[in-house]
């Protein structure tokens, strides 16, 4: 005897379920590379020219200082005490690069720094690109000052 099967029914699709839960994060990825280092600030060498209560007086080298590591002249100034400016004169301040075989002193400004009476700061002129090395030797000289006191010269140096 042969037997019959009745195949199943299909019925109607039903509704569509609900959205499951998100999964969980990924694992950060790898951090980037280092980015290049910046380039350094600007470092200022400050030479007293004239003692604490002493008036200026003119003079060659009247301060040194040793340039600490290869560098570029930025700006020279000059200041003195607010309260004791020059009054009979204006100041006059040079700066050079010092031969360090010879001690022979070489101008690296194309314009003095001048302090006018009455006033108490003033500014040189850098002669081009003026560059150091590491060990250097700056002087500077007072070319006209007999009033004012407490004299200070302020070379800004770019690191290279």
């Amino acid at each position: 005897m042969a037997r019959s099967y009745a195949l199943p029914q299909r019925g109607a699709t039903g509704a569509t379920g609900s959205t499951g839960a998100a999964g969980a994060d990924g694992a950060d990825g790898a951090d980037g590379a280092d980015g290049a280092d910046g380039s350094p600030g600007p470092v200022f060498v400050q030479v007293a020219l004239s003692g604490n209560g002493q008036s200026i007086a003119s003079g060659a080298k009247k301060g040194m200082a040793q340039i600490p590591f290869a560098s570029t002249a930025a700006s020279f100034k000059v200041v003195c005490d607010p309260a004791n400016e020059p009054s009979a004169s204006s100041v006059e301040v040079d700066c050079n690069k010092l031969n360090l075989g010879t001690g022979a002193a070489t101008t690296i400004l194309s314009s003095v720094a001048t302090i006018a009476t009455g006033a108490n700061a003033g500014t040189g002129t850098i002669d081009g690109t003026q560059t150091f090395s590491a060990g250097d030797l700056v002087s500077f000289d007072v070319d006209q000052g007999s009033d004012g006191q407490e004299l200070l010269a302020i070379l800004e140096l770019t690191p290279t």
